[in-house]
């Protein structure tokens, strides 16, 4: 944060200093100018990891649209459709999957790692 701002608060800034990564703290200025959020908004799109999402996201103007109106989602596909972190299953980015596929591959991850803990 090279320059205070003068639209950002002390709430704000507490928000932004906790954010070890310079990317990711340049990104939540940029969006909290952009946007005009209020601390309570900002604080929000961090703790929902709208940086991560976005960067997960193959429809980036979606998860941009979820967060610029706040709303919440009305339908249980908008929220299956957000993007997950499941990064240690070491499944293919894919843009759909079936819910047999995440299973299996929890099965197979949780079994690995309880044979593993055994062998210790």
């Amino acid at each position: 944060m090279n320059a205070l701002r003068s639209q950002f608060s002390w709430t704000h800034y507490r928000t932004l200093i906790r954010i070890d990564n310079q990317d990711k703290r340049d990104f939540y200025i940029a969006e909290t100018e952009k946007n005009n959020w209020n601390a309570r908004q900002l604080e929000r799109q961090v703790n929902s990891q709208l940086f991560e999402r976005l960067l997960l996201s193959n429809d980036l103007q979606s998860v941009l649209a979820v967060a610029k109106e706040e709303k919440m989602p009305t339908d249980a596909k908008e929220i299956i459709k957000d993007p997950m972190v499941l990064e240690f299953l070491g499944l293919r980015r894919e843009t759909a999957y079936y819910e047999k596929d995440f299973e299996t591959a929890i099965i197979t991850h949780l079994q690995d790692f309880i044979l593993y803990r055994s062998e210790l």
